[in-house]
């Protein structure tokens, strides 16, 4: 259960950092200002799928797969209630989402993938930055990075589409392409950041 609140909790804050860059009409200012969602997360310890899967390769068991989903069951909750506030309380907000979650389900499958796959790199090395060389340049680089390349966030996507009010089965396969290409990003490059180290 502290894997799944502290999911939730980071799922919330992905939720405000979508809300800032929804609100501002200066992309660039917006994507740097949902920085601050994977600055709190990592500063309190908090639980994001696309920060942790990477780093399973380092102690993969059982136990820690679970955890993984749990924080991912988490993620989805707190972008969820986060998407349903917003909707309900900006209609500004959720019609600018419902323009750019339209956009996204135009998207093919591959194209989905790819951009979920950047996003994963960049998630990981963002926070193997911050652990290892204690730095949150990664994250403030990262972060404006992944949004202004177009790349695809599984948990922020959660956010939009449930602000946007858009539900389909398309939606569905959308969100999983997505959470399937962030995991294949991360673990990738963790993989391959372990090879480099050898």
């Amino acid at each position: 259960m502290k894997e799944y609140v502290r999911g939730i909790l980071s799922g919330v804050l992905i939720g405000v950092g979508g809300t800032v860059y929804l609100s501002c009409d200066n992309k660039y200012f917006g994507s740097i200002f949902f920085s601050i969602a994977l600055l709190f997360i990592c500063m309190r310890n908090y639980s994001l799928f696309t920060g942790k899967i990477g780093f399973i390769l380092n102690d993969f068991s059982v136990y820690k797969s679970l955890d993984l989903f749990y924080c991912l069951l988490g993620n989805v909750t707190g972008a969820i209630i986060s998407g349903i506030a917003i909707r309900s309380s900006f209609i500004n907000l959720h019609q600018i989402s419902l323009v750019i979650c339209s956009g996204k389900l135009e998207q093919s499958t591959l194209q989905t993938f790819i951009r979920a796959v950047f996003c994963g790199i960049l998630m990981y090395l963002a926070v193997l930055i911050y652990k290892e060389n204690k730095s949150k340049i990664g994250i403030l680089f990262s972060i404006p990075v992944f949004i202004l390349s177009g790349y695809e966030h599984s948990v922020a996507d959660v956010f939009y589409f449930t602000a946007s009010g858009i539900v389909s089965a398309k939606l569905v396969l959308y969100i999983f392409i997505t959470i399937i290409g962030n995991a294949t990003g991360s673990l990738l490059f963790s993989y391959l950041n372990k090879c480099a180290k050898r």
